[in-house]
């Protein structure tokens, strides 16, 4: 990855960031629609960075740790903010909760079906570190089927666990 992909990655992170930051001090309608700004930018960053860094000649790890800086200052900062009003610990295990579990999911589904269409309009040898393109489809539908389970019929036995050992931990 040159430098000029990098700097780009980084005024997206910046922009988004700008977006969350501003929300807190916009007028309420104004503020809603930076809020989804930045919505979009968390959710679907892995599908508007991944293939342009890939197709100009980023390696895959090298546009995968691009696409994560998002997702991961975000995290940090949320867990910062937690343990603003809780205890230390108490904003570390909110990074473990259900929705993070499921963002997660829907990053790594992005990037993988986002390889794997990369790889097909390639038409070269699908490998990453020796990893054939079918195991990264089954790697997605991992992803997709921890997704659902977080958000689908066992979403409240999930949440219920982690209150569970939230309690067990901080005793609240």
């Amino acid at each position: 990855m040159n430098r000029r992909d990098l700097i780009v990655a980084l005024v997206f992170v910046a922009a988004a960031h700008a977006c969350s930051w501003i929300y807190d001090v916009a007028p309420r309608g104004v503020a809603e629609k930076i809020l989804a700004a930045f919505a979009v930018a968390l959710v679907f960053g892995p599908s508007l960075l991944y293939p342009p860094l890939r197709l100009r000649g980023a390696s895959a790890r090298a546009a995968i740790a691009t696409v994560l800086l998002l997702p991961a200052s975000w995290l940090a900062l949320e867990c910062y903010r937690t343990a603003q009003v809780f205890t230390v610990g108490e904003g570390l295990y909110y990074a473990f909760n259900p929705l993070m579990h499921g963002f997660a999911s829907v990053i790594a589904l992005q990037i993988a079906l986002w390889e794997i269409v990369l790889r097909s309009i390639r038409r070269a040898p699908g490998t990453l570190r020796g990893w054939p393109v079918g195991i990264l489809g089954v790697i997605a539908v991992f992803w997709l089927a921890v997704g659902i389970a977080n958000y689908g019929r066992d979403a409240t036995a999930i949440h219920y666990a982690y209150i569970e050992v939230y309690r067990r931990l901080f005793g609240n």
